[in-house]
């Protein structure tokens, strides 16, 4: 980021700043809001790397409420998405969700199904079942028992029942991709994309993407070995194969290319790559629609956002591509950080400093601009 590393610069909390990094829970978004920009001719005063309104699709649950609301029109099944995989919803211990639904589809057609807590990260949680009913005793078994008023040991006080508890948290159901593509030696593997969305609501797709892959060979007949159907870097890197085939079990889009090519012949396997790029790019588009749906991107909006999104993808052996969630605060690759970190500058920071913030002078606006509109490692959505 040398060309813009002097334009920026890190102030005491108790100082004004143009621009706030914070974490996606922490942002203030009614003290943020209630700043009329008067002080910088009705324009945003202060811009945050956060969107406001885009949890609705950066948790699970309520991203696949979303895209289902949007893609009615796509589909017959009220519970699907083209973008998805076939989802439920479940609630611990509940008859009112969606577990009658699942357990009709398994009934219709029978297959192995995954749960997710909806609000689970690092992969915890997530498993693969045989059945919907073993998913569905899965998640009821995840329930915490209620609060019990505790007897007065000692002059311990009693423990208090909260007046209004937490609702339990809501888990997806999906039923499991028995035929993904698979990379070298057979292992499944998913990919996180990064998609930048600007004040302006413009959607950009970061050119070069990472697939994760499992450190254990694809085998349906062994549903419990995580090391082989969950590509979570977090469970990966407990097993025992992790970084034995590649550093980090993480490959880059020109890998996964060129083995296409070297699997499936270059015509076929060349075609087989657009089809899955072109499916990812569907999908995202889908996912920021949704956004758009929740987020404020007007012109007169007291606060200017931006914010960079980690799409989980996953392909199947005849190319198809669905989306498994998107990430609020999305870890990368160590390799991809310092040209992502300048691209994102370039293309969203640039702009904001420049045209809402009325920062910087004439040359380093012209120059910011020359940036921002040429950026070569993102492409419009």
């Amino acid at each position: 980021m040398k060309p813009y590393a002097s334009l920026y610069k890190r102030t005491p909390s108790s100082q004004k700043a143009h621009l706030l990094l914070l974490e996606r829970w922490n942002v203030p978004w009614p003290l943020l809001y209630a700043s009329s920009g008067a002080e910088n001719n009705g324009k945003p005063n202060v811009a945050v790397n956060h969107v406001r309104g885009s949890n609705k699709v950066t948790i699970k649950a309520l991203m696949v409420k979303q895209l289902r609301m949007l893609g009615r029109e796509h589909t017959e099944n009220a519970y699907q998405h083209p973008a998805l995989p076939e989802t439920y919803l479940l609630v611990p211990q509940s008859q009112d969700d969606e577990r009658h639904e699942l357990i009709k589809a398994h009934q219709t057609r029978s297959g192995p199904w995954i749960a997710k807590p909806t609000s689970g990260a690092h992969g915890d949680g997530i498993r693969v079942f045989a059945c919907a009913s073993e998913a569905a005793a899965y998640v009821d078994a995840s329930a915490a028992p209620n609060d019990q008023p505790a007897a007065k040991e000692d002059g311990a006080k009693t423990k208090r029942r909260p007046i209004r508890p937490k609702p339990r948290p809501m888990w997806l159901v999906q039923r499991y991709v028995e035929e993904p593509l698979l990379y070298r030696g057979n292992r499944k593997f998913d990919v996180r994309a990064l998609v930048c969305v600007r004040h302006d609501g413009k959607a950009f797709w970061y050119t070069d993407w990472v697939a994760r892959v499992c450190g254990s060979a694809f085998d349906m007949a062994k549903l419990d070995d995580r090391y082989a159907h969950i590509t979570n870097h977090c469970v990966q890197v407990q097993g025992e194969a992790y970084g034995e085939h590649e550093e980090g079990n993480e490959v880059f889009r020109e890998d996964v290319r060129v083995y296409l090519e070297e699997s499936r012949g270059r015509s076929a396997g060349s075609e087989l790559f657009r089809r899955i790029e072109q499916g990812m790019h569907e999908a995202a588009r889908d996912l920021v629609a949704a956004l758009r749906e929740n987020a404020d991107f007007s012109a007169d909006a007291p606060c200017a956002s931006f914010q960079l999104l980690g799409l989980d993808l996953i392909a199947t052996t005849d190319g198809r591509v669905l989306l498994l969630e998107a990430n609020g605060s999305p870890a990368v690759a160590e390799r991809m950080i310092p040209e992502a970190a300048e691209a994102v500058v370039n293309l969203a920071l640039e702009p904001l400093r420049r045209d809402i913030l009325g920062l910087g002078d004439g040359a380093s606006k012209e120059h910011a601009k020359q940036n921002s509109q040429s950026n070569p490692h993102f492409m419009e959505l």
